[in-house]
């Protein structure tokens, strides 16, 4: 088994490979939900994705994402599952190629000062979410 990783100073980014006929690729991320509702992305988060192209790219498509909390910061979404933070923070900030798979989002400290369940509701409309 092993890992290949990109850090970019914001967030590590993990892929782990078992033997080729076996090979499972998934990446994660947490802490990674833009700055607030005036500022929903930042540059990291940006580069993030950029990073997690990188490594989708060399490894192969990713299985899924695993979005590990802290997805808006930094309260959480303030509102419905129609929010336009799921579109700044989450749809537009990772356009890549190899990041249109199943994104499965754990929420965090920061995500519970907001709205959870408009999070979950959200799966309703995103096919990665």
């Amino acid at each position: 088994m092993r890992a290949v990783g990109l850090d970019d100073g914001a967030a590590m980014i993990l892929s782990l490979l078992a033997t080729p006929a076996e090979t499972m690729n998934f990446l994660s991320i947490g802490d990674w939900g833009g700055s607030n509702d005036a500022s929903p992305t930042t540059a990291a988060e940006l580069s993030n994705g950029k990073g997690m192209q990188v490594v989708a790219e060399g490894l192969g498509p990713p299985r899924f994402v695993l979005a590990l909390g802290d997805n808006f910061y930094d309260k959480g979404i303030s509102g419905s599952e129609y929010s336009t933070r799921f579109q700044t923070t989450f749809e537009q900030a990772f356009p890549e190629p190899g990041l249109q798979c199943p994104w499965y989002a754990v929420a965090g400290n920061h995500d519970h000062h907001g709205n959870v369940t408009a999070q979950i509701k959200y799966s309703d409309h995103s096919k990665r979410w």
